[in-house]
C-alpha cells in the first residue's frame, strides 16, 4: 500500500458530497425560472391558436408572437430542465461514483472482485461469453455484506426495455402499452430495412419476450434486500452451471455493499457495467447517456492478448461513444496485466500506440483517455497503487474544478436562453403591448378630446346634483326628512306597544315578586326587561336607514352614469343593477377596476370603498340619544319610582305601563330633533364624494390610464374595432409580459 492519507481524501469526498447538496437548492431556482417562462411560453400558444387575427391592426401583434413562437423556447426550457434535473440528482448522491466498464473478458469482474472482496458468485467471470446482465454498485460498508436489488416498475419496463427499443429497431404498429399484452402478444418481425444493423437489439427483445415468464413475477417496482450469494441470480446471464437465468431483466439496478479490501474509504462507490461490446448499440448509448449524471470517474479496464494483439474497432467504438457522452478528464484506461507477465509485451505495444495517438491532434480516431495505467486486476497493491489511489488523488484535487465547470456551462445556458427570451419580450412589449409607443399614440389625440369633454361633463353633473342634494338633505320638510319622521313615530309606537303587550299579568306580577323575593328585585328585572325589548324595536329604524343609504347611492351612481361613458362601463359589468344594491354594485365596479390591468387605480377605489364602507346605523349614531330618554326605566336609583306607593300587584302593573308610554313619548320628542341627521350625514357623504372627483388631480389621472386602456367599454361605438386588438394586447400584457418579466 503506497504512503498515502485515505482519511484525507475521505474527508475531501464526504466535504465534497456536502457542498454538493447546497447546489440543488440553487438548481431548483433555475427551475423555478424556467417552469414560469415554460407557461409564458404556453400563454403565447394559446393566444396564437385562439385568436381570430383577421383584423388588419392586429397583423403586427401575430407577426410578433409567431417570431417568437419560432424560436422553439419550450424544447430550449426542455433540454435545461432535464439537464437541471439531471445535475439535482447528480448533486444529491451520498457517495462519489467510480464506473468500471469494459469489454467482455476484460477483467473488468476481476478488478471488482479484487477490490471489493467478493467471489465470482457475487461478481461473475466467464471465459466463454457475456455474463453481466444488469447494473450493479459496490459500496464500501463496515459491516455484514448484503444486497438490495430494485426492480423496474412495470410502466418503467413497458418504458425503458419495450417501447424504446421497439421504436429503436423501427416497429411503430402494434405497439404493446401493458405487461398482459407484451407477454400474450407475439412480437412483430423486424422490418427489413437496415435489419442486420437492429437484428440485435430485436433477438434481445425477442429474448426477453419468449423468457418474459421466468421473470415477470419481480416486475414490481420493489427495492428487495437479498443476502451475497444471492447476487447472482439478479446480475448475471447464466449461473454457475451455465445454464441462461432471465431475472436481470426486470433488475434497474442492484446494490452491493460490502467491505472494500483496497481503497478503504466511506462514501466510495463502484458502479459495474455490462460489457459495452456485448449488448446492443442503442442500449449500450442509453446506458452510457444515464451514466453522464452518475458517475464521477470512469475506469475502463482492458486485457490485451498474450498471443498478439491491438486496439480493436470495438475498443474504438467504446471510446468514442464514452467521449460523446463523458468529459475525457473523467475517463481513465487501465491496461489488465498477467500474474505472469505473459502479456506484458502486448501491454506496453498498446500503451505506446494509444499515447501516440493522443499526441496526433490529427488523428481522428483514437484511444482518448485523461490517464493510462497498467496493473494486475488480480493484486490488491498494483490496483491501489496504480490505478485507484491515482484516481482518488485527482479527484481530491480536481473534483470541485469538474463541478464548477459542469455548472459554468449550465449557467452559460441558461443566462443565453433568458437573455434571448428577454429580448423577444421586449420586442413584444414594443410591438403587442397595451403599453406599445405606437399603438398608445396612434389615437392619442382623439383620445385626449374624448376624455377632457368627459371629464368636464362630469364635474358639471356631479355640481348639479349636489346642489340639489343640498335642498333636500337640508329641508325638514322635505319628502325625504318626514319620511324619517314618519318611520320613527311608527317604530316608537310599536316599540311602546310591544313593551305592553309583553307587560306581567297580575297573577304572573305575584308569582314573580315571590321568586325575585322582593318587590323592588322584581321591579328592576322588568325594568330591564322593557329596555332590552324597547332597544330591539328601535333597531328596526336601520331597515328604513339601510333603504335610504342605498337610495343615495343608487342615485350617486346614476348620476354618474349621466356621462354616457360611464354609464357604458357600468352597463358592461353590471347587466342587471336593479337585483343587486348599490353597495354590492360598487364592489363589483372596484373589482373590475382593480383585476382590469396592472396598473394600480388607487385613488379611484379609494373613492369608491368611501361609498361603500359608509356607516349610518342605529347603533353608531341614534342608540345613546334614545338610552338617555329611557331614564325612566333606570335600575340605579329606587326613590325614582316611589316605592313606598307601590303596594299592590295592580300598583305594579300600573307603574310599568305608565312608564312604558311615558319612555316612548320622550325618545319621540328627542329623535325629532334628529330629523335632519341621517340626510344631512348622507349629503356629506355625497359631497365629499363629489369634491374628491371634482378637484383631486389623482383621480383625473387615474381616470385618464383606466380609460385610455379600455376606451371601447367606455365610447363602444367609437373604438369597436379597438376593442378586440386591445383585448388581444391585454391579454399579451397579463399572460405573458407580466409572468415574463416576472422571471427574467
Amino acid at each position: 500500500m503506497p504512503n498515502v492519507d485515505l482519511t484525507i481524501i475521505e474527508r475531501i469526498i464526504d466535504d465534497v458530497i456536502k457542498i454538493r447538496k447546497t447546489k440543488i437548492a440553487e438548481l431548483s431556482k433555475f427551475e423555478e425560472v424556467l417552469t414560469g417562462l415554460n407557461s409564458v411560453t404556453d400563454s403565447v400558444s394559446g393566444i396564437l391558436s385562439e385568436t381570430d387575427f383577421s383584423i388588419s391592426e392586429l397583423s403586427d401583434v401575430k407577426n410578433s408572437l409567431a417570431d417568437f413562437n419560432s424560436q422553439n423556447f419550450p424544447q430550449k426550457i426542455t433540454e435545461i430542465k432535464s439537464k437541471i434535473a439531471e445535475y439535482k440528482n447528480f448533486y444529491g448522491k451520498d457517495t462519489i461514483n467510480i464506473g468500471v466498464a469494459g469489454i467482455a473478458r476484460s477483467g473488468k469482474s476481476t478488478f471488482l472482485q479484487t477490490v471489493s472482496g467478493l467471489n465470482k458468485d457475487v461478481i461473475p467471470t466467464s471465459d466463454g461469453g457475456f455474463c453481466t446482465g444488469a447494473k450493479s454498485i459496490i459500496y464500501h460498508h463496515e459491516g455484514e455484506p448484503y444486497a438490495e436489488v430494485e426492480f423496474y416498475s412495470s410502466e418503467e419496463f413497458m418504458r425503458e426495455a419495450v417501447k424504446k427499443a421497439l421504436k429503436e429497431i423501427g416497429i411503430e404498429t402494434n405497439i404493446p402499452v401493458t405487461l398482459e399484452e407484451f407477454e400474450k402478444n407475439p412480437l412483430p418481425n423486424c422490418p427489413e430495412e437496415n435489419k442486420a444493423k437492429k437484428m440485435q437489439l430485436y433477438n434481445k427483445l425477442k429474448a426477453m419476450h419468449d423468457n418474459f415468464g421466468a421473470f415477470k413475477k419481480y416486475i414490481n417496482g420493489a427495492v428487495e434486500k437479498i443476502s451475497i450469494d444471492k447476487v447472482i441470480n439478479f446480475v448475471a446471464k447464466n449461473n454457475n452451471e451455465g445454464q441462461e437465468i432471465h431475472q436481470y431483466n426486470a433488475v434497474k439496478t442492484v446494490r452491493i455493499y460490502t467491505p472494500f479490501q483496497t481503497a478503504k474509504i466511506k462514501k466510495l462507490a463502484l458502479i459495474d457495467l455490462p460489457g459495452l461490446d456485448e449488448i446492443a448499440p442503442s442500449i449500450k448509448e442509453r446506458l452510457v447517456e444515464s451514466l453522464k449524471n452518475e458517475i464521477d470517474i470512469i475506469l475502463i479496464i482492458r486485457k490485451p492478448d498474450s498471443g498478439g494483439d491491438d486496439w480493436r474497432d470495438n475498443d474504438y467504438g467504446i471510446f468514442e461513444l464514452l467521449s460523446d457522452h463523458i468529459e475525457i478528464e473523467k475517463m481513465f484506461m487501465v491496461l489488465n496485466t498477467l500474474d505472469n507477465g505473459a502479456n506484458l509485451k502486448q501491454v506496453n505495444e498498446m500503451k505506446k500506440k494509444a499515447e501516440d495517438q493522443q499526441k496526433d491532434k490529427n488523428n481522428k480516431r483514437a484511444i482518448v483517455y485523461n490517464q493510462l495505467f497498467t496493473a494486475s486486476c488480480k493484486s490488491r497493491d498494483e490496483i491501489d497503487e496504480k490505478a485507484l489511489i491515482p484516481v482518488l488523488k485527482f479527484l481530491e484535487n480536481n473534483i470541485l474544478r469538474l463541478d464548477a465547470k459542469q455548472i459554468g456551462e449550465l449557467e452559460k445556458k441558461y443566462n443565453e436562453l433568458l437573455k434571448q427570451f428577454k429580448e423577444f419580450i421586449n420586442k413584444m412589449k414594443r410591438e403587442s403591448s397595451l403599453e406599445s409607443e405606437e399603438y398608445r399614440d396612434k389615437a392619442a389625440y382623439e383620445f385626449d378630446k374624448l376624455f377632457k369633454d368627459f371629464m368636464v361633463k362630469l364635474r358639471t353633473n356631479l355640481q348639479i346634483f349636489l346642489k340639489k342634494q343640498h335642498k333636500v338633505c337640508n329641508d325638514d320638510t322635505s319628502e325625504f326628512v318626514q319620511e324619517f319622521k314618519t318611520v320613527v313615530a311608527k317604530i316608537c309606537v310599536e316599540a311602546r306597544d310591544e313593551c305592553i303587550r309583553t307587560i306581567p299579568s297580575i297573577e304572573e306580577i305575584e308569582n314573580g315578586m315571590a321568586a325575585a323575593k322582593g318587590k323592588d328585585t322584581y321591579i328592576e328585572e322588568q325594568f330591564v326587561e322593557m329596555r332590552l325589548k324597547f332597544t330591539k324595536v328601535m333597531r328596526k329604524i336601520d331597515d328604513h336607514l339601510n333603504r335610504l343609504i342605498n337610495l343615495k347611492l343608487v342615485q350617486i351612481i346614476e348620476q354618474m352614469k349621466s356621462t354616457e361613458p360611464l354609464k357604458k362601463f357600468f352597463e358592461h359589468h353590471i347587466s342587471d343593477p336593479a337585483s343587486i344594491s348599490a353597495t354590492e354594485q360598487l364592489k363589483i365596479i372596484v373589482n373590475v377596476i382593480k383585476n382590469l390591468t396592472t396598473d394600480n387605480f388607487q385613488s379611484i377605489i379609494y373613492v369608491f370603498n368611501k361609498l361603500i364602507n359608509f356607516n349610518f346605523s342605529y347603533d353608531s349614531h341614534l342608540h345613546y340619544i334614545v338610552r338617555e330618554k329611557m331614564k325612566l326605566l333606570d335600575t340605579y336609583d329606587k326613590v325614582e319610582y316611589r316605592s313606598e306607593e307601590i303596594k299592590t300587584n295592580e300598583d305594579v302593573n300600573e307603574l310599568l305601563a305608565e312608564r312604558i308610554k311615558q319612555t316612548s313619548f320622550d325618545v319621540k320628542q328627542a329623535m325629532d330633533g334628529l330629523n335632519l341627521y341621517p340626510s344631512k350625514s348622507l349629503y356629506a357623504l355625497a359631497e365629499d364624494f363629489v369634491d374628491i372627483i371634482a378637484r383631486d388631480s389623482k383621480i383625473e389621472d387615474e381616470l385618464n390610464i383606466l380609460m385610455r386602456k379600455v376606451k371601447y367599454i367606455f365610447w363602444p361605438e367609437k373604438y369597436k374595432t379597438i376593442k378586440a386588438v386591445a383585448e388581444i394586447r391585454r391579454k399579451i400584457d397579463v399572460s405573458v409580459i407580466a409572468p415574463a418579466e416576472k422571471y427574467l
